[in-house]
């Protein structure tokens, strides 16, 4: 292993040291990672086919290249400390009050927080948001509520700089209150269209409530603008997203995401929302099984033929597994210099966002929430276990965090590799 961490590093300084090896690997040397001007002054590589790889070992040798070419970008750029930054900040989240005169806490979720940890790189680009809003509205199911307390919670993983999360935590609140009547009519009228509790277990997705899908939608395409409109002059940078709203009183969660960013329903296996869980995906805390279902299903990458038809049909092309070579998601907000006419569903890199909506049970349900620095390093049941190891969501999500980096060294950062990117994780026990 010494050896192979030796040779990656040796490999990784020739490149940044002479720039034109990059075009012998396969990548190309003269764009910048996450968009902007053309840097560097080698032969342009002509772009590669969309397809997947036809085989593994090609697969692996385009991972390497891609992984090469964003430390060579994060290098030249100064974007990596001397020594990494392991300092763990946690926060909880979701302690509201409202000036109604009314205690709510009943319809609050037990407990939530978020960790994040820097780590080789120079600035923390990641960011986070929540929310509670006091939904109001006709009851339209037989058994909804007239009014229900919603609470949103929000990571933001950003790219090229912190400016396009950091802008997306700023204006979330204001955008979700402009969605109350849409919120209220898929929390309040949501009877009879969301999986049952008892369902069985099914990896099938179910469709939504009614608007679920419609006005998350155009909220994601609405805080996109608002980010493009926020980005300074000549700003590069741009965020995954992934948002879950939670009506604990009705059971109904909703989760939409734009990037590579991930999400987890997790379940004890006497939880009644079997229906909501993955047979295939099995974790263990003691001799208790867990049960967990990934609430975001693509990660959408540009090599993905859906994603890579729409790239092509908006004029761009995908190279080196990348968005013209420069950005390696296909959905985000912000990177303004990918789309030029504003936000829209058929930008090549779109803000569009999945959408999916799955029930909860109070004191069972454990919803996981996590960058890609998260999860890169470590399995989904392995992040299973440890949200659920403690009631405490700020001692999970901090405990996700720490295993995230944990084989952190002194060797330096290594693309792929403990601490190379941020991790930012969220946990809310319903």
């Amino acid at each position: 292993v010494t050896v192979s961490v030796l040779y990656w590093r040796h490999e990784f300084i020739c490149c940044y040291e002479q720039p034109k090896k990059l075009v012998n690997m396969g990548v190309r040397a003269s764009r910048a990672t996450d968009g902007g001007n053309p840097q560097g002054t080698a032969a342009a590589v002509p772009p590669t086919s969309n397809s997947r790889p036809a085989s593994k070992q090609k697969a692996n040798e385009d991972a390497a290249n891609r992984a090469v070419f964003g430390f060579v970008a994060a290098a030249r750029t100064g974007a990596f400390r001397a020594a990494p930054d392991m300092e763990c900040h946690v926060e909880r989240l979701g302690n509201v009050q409202f000036k109604c005169g009314v205690d709510h806490r009943a319809e609050l979720v037990t407990s939530a927080a978020v960790a994040t940890v820097c780590g080789w790189r120079k600035s923390n680009e990641d960011a986070h948001a929540d929310a509670a809003f006091a939904l109001q509205g006709p009851a339209l199911g037989a058994r909804a509520p007239r009014s229900a307390i919603v609470q949103a919670f929000a990571i933001f993983d950003g790219h090229g700089g912190a400016e396009a999360a950091e802008a997306a935590r700023g204006c979330l609140t204001d955008i979700l209150h402009d969605y109350h009547d849409a919120m209220a009519e898929t929390f309040l009228g949501c009877g009879g269209t969301v999986p049952a509790a008892n369902a069985p277990c099914s990896n099938q997705r179910e469709e939504g409530p009614p608007l679920a899908a419609d006005w998350m939608h155009r909220l994601f395409l609405d805080l996109d603008n608002e980010v493009l409109a926020a980005l300074p002059a000549g700003s590069r940078a741009g965020a995954t997203a992934v948002v879950v709203v939670v009506c604990k009183a009705t059971g109904v969660a909703i989760c939409a995401h734009a990037g590579d960013s991930m999400a987890l329903l997790i379940d004890r296996p006497d939880s009644d929302t079997a229906g909501d869980c993955d047979d295939e995906c099995n974790a263990s805390r003691g001799d208790i099984p867990l049960r967990h279902r990934r609430l975001t299903a693509s990660l959408h990458s540009p090599n993905d033929p859906t994603e890579a038809a729409r790239i092509t049909g908006d004029g761009a092309y995908v190279e080196n597994g990348r968005v013209l070579g420069r950005l390696a998601v296909a959905r985000a907000l912000g990177d303004r210099s990918f789309k030029l006419g504003g936000s829209s569903k058929e930008s090549a890199v779109t803000a569009w966002p999945d959408v999916v909506a799955f029930r909860i049970i109070p004191n069972r349900s454990t919803i996981v929430m996590g960058c890609d620095g998260v999860f890169e390093l470590q399995s989904e049941s392995e992040v299973a276990a440890i949200a659920v190891s403690n009631g405490d969501a700020a001692v999970s999500a901090r405990a996700v965090v720490e295993r995230a980096i944990a084989p952190i060294g002194g060797t330096g950062p290594i693309p792929g590799g403990p601490g190379f990117d941020n991790a930012t994780c969220c946990v809310i026990h319903v």
